[in-house]
């Protein structure tokens, strides 16, 4: 039974990964009148709302019923896709972002949780970690695939890519209703209240470490703040193909191509850390998205264009995990987790504010847009450079070995 119910789950997570207007998505915004500070906007009410549903929406799961928590989930991210190809005024497209967020939100947590509890309640708990990674071998196989196959669709009509998209998200939603329930038990929300009062002393604690070491702050500008610039650039990239005369049935060929290079990186990272360490991958991976943006600005020429490209997404795969492992050595193990989701939303806040401010530039012109988001992520980037350079001296953080008591002094 429960490689039935893991079945369904694989095949579910293929289908609501399926994104076929991804490839399109900014030049189905302006044609239908928006211009770019909006659609940058969009992306800050959308990283808005994921900041104020994803505790709140966990929480309610482990109180109640966590398959009618992905079933709405899944529910919103079918509405988020069905109001973006009704949408022309931005008050739509804004409603279609902030179900999408919504949908975001509730999978993120209650997603990792339904599968765990389920291969647990069949005596299979340890089988969860080849479950995890069969989800994710399904959702990277559908963000492959909806590259090219998006891109085909959108040749004939950019609506046609994006309700095929919502018809692959409906049968993802489908084979949800078809799972278990996974109710709690009796005694779950004394357990549920225990647990609001130890993640609230969690969080104190964790804030109070952040607000005597400041200078951690600047990890989140260089981490998850430079992150939702590169992430802003699928709303740029798409302009720089039409310029450089790149027909719209290959655009999906290009980016599958950036995704395929980012998972080679991956692959290397380690090695890369055994052998350079973290400080010099970081400095050049973050020089190197930096040209490839002012290179994207610079030239009409497709095959620049594709090669700054593939930079950006070796450049993020490089220097994200090693990012992630000297900030996971900064901090106590017993404020950790806290800590960072604490940086990550410091990042992510920022970047709402400066979101519109990337589009307001690209509506001058595609250039100064990029240009821009260059700026950000070596400003973002060498704001902490300083402070990464002096704790790489550092032999633990050098060596990137593990640290689980956090003994490394960043002050």
């Amino acid at each position: 039974m429960l490689k039935r119910y893991v079945g369904l789950l694989v095949v579910q997570k293929f289908f609501s990964s399926t994104l076929l207007y991804g490839v399109v998505a900014s030049l189905f915004m302006v044609s239908r009148g928006l211009d770019y500070t909006e659609i940058f906007t969009l992306e800050s009410i959308l990283a808005l709302v994921l900041f104020l549903v994803d505790i709140p929406s966990s929480a309610w799961a482990d109180r109640y019923d966590r398959k009618w928590m992905l079933v709405l989930g899944h529910a919103a991210a079918v509405m988020s896709v069905l109001f973006f190809a009704w949408a022309r005024p931005f008050w739509m497209f804004a409603v279609s972002y902030a179900l999408s967020g919504v949908g975001i939100a509730i999978l993120s947590g209650v997603e990792s949780a339904y599968v765990y509890d389920l291969c647990k309640a069949f005596d299979g708990q340890e089988h969860s970690t080849r479950v995890y990674a069969w989800l994710n071998a399904a959702e990277q196989c559908a963000t492959l695939l909806s590259f090219p196959l998006g891109s085909w669709l959108a040749m004939h009509s950019y609506v046609l890519a994006v309700y095929a998209t919502a018809a692959a998200n409906a049968v993802g939603l489908f084979l949800v209703l078809l799972m278990p329930a996974q109710r709690v038990r009796g005694n779950q929300g004394q357990e549920d209240d225990q647990r609001v009062t130890n993640q609230r002393s969690a969080l104190v604690s964790a804030w109070n470490f952040i607000v005597s070491n400041p200078r951690l702050l600047l990890l989140a500008f260089a981490g998850p703040a430079v992150w939702v610039v590169f992430n802003g650039f699928n709303y740029l990239n798409q302009p720089l193909f039409v310029r450089a005369g790149l027909p719209v049935h290959d655009f999906g060929w290009v980016m599958a191509a950036g995704s395929l290079s980012a998972m080679a990186i991956s692959l290397l990272v380690g090695r890369v850390n055994q052998r350079f360490g973290f400080m010099g991958p970081i400095v050049a991976s973050t020089l190197a998205m930096s040209a490839a943006f002012a290179c994207m600005a610079w030239t009409n020429h497709l095959a620049w264009i594709v090669v700054s490209i593939l930079i950006l997404n070796m450049g993020e795969s490089l220097r994200s995990p090693l990012l992630n492992s000297v900030t996971n050595s900064l901090v106590p193990s017993e404020v950790r987790a806290t800590a960072l989701s604490v940086l990550t939303a410091v990042g992510t806040l920022l970047t709402l504010i400066l979101n519109p401010v990337i589009g307001h530039f690209a509506d001058h012109s595609v250039a100064a847009g990029l240009l821009f988001s260059g700026a950000l992520v070596f400003l973002f980037s060498f704001g902490g450079f300083p402070f990464l350079l002096r704790i790489s001296r550092h032999s633990a953080l050098r060596e990137m070995s593990p640290d689980p008591s956090g003994d490394a002094n960043p002050r």
